[in-house]
C-alpha cells in the first residue's frame, strides 16, 4: 500500500459519446477517464468507465504493447529496489529477488485496484 498511495487530486476527463436514437435507451452518454498521480513511484495511472465498456479493455487497446500491467517509469524499479533493500533488515536476503518480489507486489496491487500505469499517461 505504501507505493500506490495516490495524490489527493484526481483529474477527470469526460468524453461525450453521442447516442444513436432507437438503439438503446439505457446506454450511457460518455466515457469518464480518471487520472491519478502516484508520487512515490512517479507515475500517472488511468482508469475508465462508462459507455457499457470495460475500462481496461478501452484503455489497454489504445497503443500496442501498452496494457498497463508493467511500470513504465525507468526510475520506479530503482525506487522499489531501494525500499526493498532498506526493508531487508537482516541483510541476508538476495537483493535481486527482494526487488523482483517488491515489483511484482506493486504491479499486482495496481492491477487489483484498477487504475493502471499506461505508458501513454506519462507524457
Amino acid at each position: 500500500q505504501y507505493w500506490i498511495a495516490p495524490h489527493d487530486r484526481v483529474v477527470v476527463l469526460t468524453i461525450p459519446v453521442p447516442t444513436i436514437e432507437g438503439l438503446s435507451s439505457t446506454s450511457t452518454s460518455g466515457v469518464v477517464i480518471k487520472f491519478r498521480y502516484l508520487p512515490r513511484l512517479g507515475v500517472v495511472t488511468a482508469t475508465a468507465s462508462g459507455n457499457g465498456d470495460d475500462g481496461r479493455t478501452l484503455l489497454s487497446g489504445l497503443f500496442p504493447d501498452d496494457d498497463g500491467t508493467t511500470l513504465p517509469s525507468c526510475a520506479a524499479p530503482f525506487l522499489v529496489a531501494d525500499r526493498a533493500a532498506y526493508m531487508d533488515t537482516d541483510g541476508n536476503g538476495d537483493p535481486t529477488a527482494a526487488t523482483a518480489e517488491a515489483l511484482a507486489e506493486v504491479e499486482a496491487l495496481l492491477f487489483k485496484r484498477g487504475d493502471l500505469p499506461y505508458r501513454w499517461c506519462q507524457f
